[in-house]
């Protein structure tokens, strides 16, 4: 159909020990929005995409102190297309 699009993300881990960020770059279709701190709530990735082939470089920040220890998050992130 010719509604506009857009991508959400979310990872599934509740408690993580670090943080998780994700940044959509150089879309070719939409418009990306600032960097994403991965929730299990979904959060707007990229938005106003139209029909047309596109692409987007995905960088991934892992955010870690010194003071929360050592330790290992585990996540599955899912990306879903939608109408806005």
């Amino acid at each position: 159909n010719s509604s506009q699009k857009k991508i959400t993300v979310q990872t599934n881990l509740g408690s993580q020990m670090f943080a998780l960020k994700l940044e959509a770059l150089n879309p070719t279709q939409g418009t990306a929005v600032a960097e994403v701190t991965l929730s299990t709530t979904p959060d707007d990735l990229l938005s106003n995409i139209g029909r047309s082939l596109g692409s987007f470089t995905l960088r991934y920040t892992g955010v870690a102190l010194a003071s929360q220890g050592t330790g290992n998050d585990t996540h599955t992130i899912t990306f879903t297309i939608q109408t806005q």
